[in-house]
C-alpha cells in the first residue's frame, strides 16, 4: 500500500517566542487534489515571528519522526509561560487508496529537569558533552480525522489518539487489546520512556512496532504510516543557520532500497564545510544522480557552471565500499576549483537546487525555506517563485525580506506578521487588494497608511532614526 500525499493546511502556535498566538493559512487541500503547487511566503519586519514558524515546522518534524526534540527548544517558550503548544492540520489524499481526510494534531511543549543530568556534572567524561539542566517534553498530544481514511469515514469530534504523562488512548473502535494485542503493558513503560527522552509517544517506534495490521486496524496503521513517511522523507525544513554548512541533496532513486538509506528515496547528508564528505558505495551512487539532476537545471540559473563529484576509494580492501567525496565546481573554458571556494550566492542556489526540484516535481513533497532570498538575486529569485507557482505540483513554504515574489504571487499565497502578538500572522483583506493591484505597492501602502485590523510594522520615524544615529555618535570631530 503506497504513502497517500500530504500538505500541510493550516498552523497555529501559542506562546512560542514572540508569538502569543498566531494562525497562518496555507490553503493547500484544494491544490493537494489538483497536483498542482501551493506557495506561501511570510513577510515582515525582523523578530516579528517568520522564523519562528519554521522552527515549529521543524520540531513538528522531529515529533512526526519519533526523535527527540533538541533541548534547545526550551528556549523557544515565550518568557513567562510554563510551555508552548502546536497545532498543525495535515491533508491526505489518495484517489486509489480511497483516503481524502483532514488531520489536526496538537501538542503541548514542557520542560522538566533533565533526568539524565548528574548530580555533579563538572566532572563528565571529556568524551561526551555535559547533560542539559532542562529537557523539552511532549506533556500532551491529540490527534484527531474528519474524512475518509481507505474508504471509512471520520469524525473529527471524537479524538482519534491521545497521550499524556499519565495515561493514552484511541478511538473507541479500536480497542487496546485488538490494536496492541499482548504488548500493553510493555507500552505503559515506553511511554515513559518516551516522555523523559524528550519524544512523541504516538509518533514513537515502540507504538508504531506493537501495532498489528489487521482487518481492524490497518485505517490507523495506514494514517500513522502516512504521517511519519511524510515527516522523514517529503518535509524538508531548511533553517537559515543550516545554509552555512549543509548542501542539501534530494534522490527519489529506486536503487535506494536498502532500509538503511531511507527505503529508496529522501535527503543525502553532504557537508559543505569540509573538503571531503565520506559515503558507502549505494549512498554515492544516489548523490552523483541527485548531482546529474541538478547541474541539468543549474545551467538555467547560472550559465555556464557545473559541480563536478569526484570519489575516491578510502581503501584498497574490496570489504570496505567507502568513498571520500569532493565537490568542484566547472566552467567551460577554465580549470575546476573547489566548490568551497565558490560565492555565497552560488552556494545557496546549489545547496537547495535539489530540494527545489523535488518540490516542483513531487505532489506530496513539502519544502519550508527560511531566508529564501538570502544571497540571491532577486530578479532570479521571482523567475524561480514564478515557475514553481505556474508549473510546481508540490508545496513551498518560505520567509523572505526581498519583496521581488510579492510581485509574482497573489495575495492568498503571501502571509504577513503583524504587531500584535496575540494575533501574529493576518493575510491583507479582499477589499484592498484587486486582481490587477501590486502587492508590493499595497503592503508599503498599507505599513505607511494602515487600514487593516493589525498593523504591520512597527518602529520610528526616518526623523527619530537619523537623530538616534547622530545621539549615537561620538562628538564633534
Amino acid at each position: 500500500m503506497k504513502s497517500p500525499d500530504v500538505r500541510i493546511n493550516r498552523l497555529t502556535l501559542h506562546d512560542m517566542k514572540s508569538v502569543g498566538k498566531g494562525t497562518i493559512e496555507f490553503q493547500a487541500a484544494g491544490a493537494l487534489r489538483q497536483k498542482t503547487a501551493s506557495i506561501l511566503g511570510l513577510y515582515g519586519q525582523n523578530g516579528s515571528g517568520k522564523t519562528v514558524a519554521v522552527e515549529a515546522l521543524d520540531i513538528l518534524k522531529s515529533i512526526f519522526t519519533g526523535v527527540p526534540i533538541h533541548p534547545g527548544v526550551v528556549n523557544s517558550i515565550t518568557k513567562g509561560k510554563s510551555g508552548c503548544s502546536l497545532e498543525l492540520e495535515l491533508s491526505l489524499f489518495d484517489e486509489e487508496d480511497k483516503t481524502d481526510c483532514t488531520v489536526f494534531y496538537s501538542c503541548t511543549l514542557e520542560p522538566r529537569d533533565n533526568p539524565n543530568k548528574s548530580a555533579d556534572d563538572s566532572k563528565h567524561d571529556p568524551r561526551h558533552l555535559p547533560q542539559p539542566d532542562e529537557i523539552i517534553v511532549v506533556a500532551e498530544e491529540i490527534l484527531k480525522v474528519s474524512g475518509l481514511i481507505c474508504a471509512t469515514e471520520y469524525n473529527k469530534r471524537g479524538n482519534f489518539a491521545k497521550s499524556n504523562e499519565n495515561d493514552y488512548s484511541f478511538l473507541s473502535k479500536f480497542s487496546r487489546e485488538a490494536l496492541l494485542g499482548g504488548n500493553e503493558k510493555i507500552l505503559e513503560g515506553q511511554r515513559s520512556v518516551a516522555f523523559y527522552g524528550g519524544r512523541s509517544f504516538l509518533f514513537s517506534k515502540q507504538l508504531w512496532e506493537a501495532m498489528r495490521e489487521t482487518e481492524k486496524t490497518k485505517d490507523i496503521c495506514y494514517l500513522f504510516k502516512a504521517i511519519r513517511y511524510y515527516a522523514a522523507l517529503k518535509l524538508f525544513v531548511i533553517e537559515e543557520k543550516s545554509f552555512s554548512g549543509l548542501l542539501f541533496l534530494w534522490c527519489c532513486s529506486k536503487k535506494r532500497k536498502s532500509s538503511k538509506t531511507r527505503a529508496g528515496a529522501g535527503p543525502i547528508p553532504f557537508f559543505l564545510g569540509r573538503n571531503k564528505t565520506r559515503m558507502g558505495q549505494e549512498m554515492l551512487e544516489a548523490a552523483q544522480e541527485a548531482f546529474a539532476a541538478i547541474n541539468v537545471a543549474l545551467v538555467s540559473l547560472i550559465p555556464g557552471l557545473q559541480i563536478l563529484c569526484k570519489a575516491e576509494k578510502r581503501s584498497l580492501d574490496e570489504s570496505d565500499s567507502t568513498y571520500e567525496v569532493e565537490l568542484f565546481s566547472w566552467r567551460e573554458g577554465f580549470d575546476p576549483f573547489s566548490f568551497d571556494q565558490e560565492s555565497l550566492g552560488v552556494k545557496k542556489i546549489v545547496s537547495i537546487l535539489s530540494v527545489l526540484i523535488a518540490a516542483y516535481h513531487d505532489p506530496g513533497f513539502t519544502l519550508v525555506v527560511d531566508e529564501l532570498d538570502a544571497s540571491i538575486f532577486e530578479f532570479l529569485l521571482g523567475e524561480l517563485i514564478s515557475v514553481l507557482k505556474e508549473s510546481g505540483r508540490g508545496q513551498l513554504i518560505f520567509t523572505s525580506h526581498n519583496l521581488r515574489p510579492l510581485e509574482m504571487l497573489d495575495a492568498q499565497s503571501i502571509c504577513f506578521t503583524t504587531t500584535n502578538p496575540q494575533n501574529r500572522y493576518m493575510k491583507l483583506s479582499k477589499s484592498r487588494v484587486k486582481d490587477s493591484s501590486n502587492l508590493r505597492k499595497t503592503y508599503f501602502r498599507t505599513i505607511l497608511l494602515g487600514g487593516e485590523d493589525e498593523a504591520l510594522y512597527h518602529g520610528d520615524s526616518k526623523a527619530a532614526i537619523e537623530f538616534a544615529f547622530e545621539e549615537a555618535g561620538w562628538g564633534e570631530q
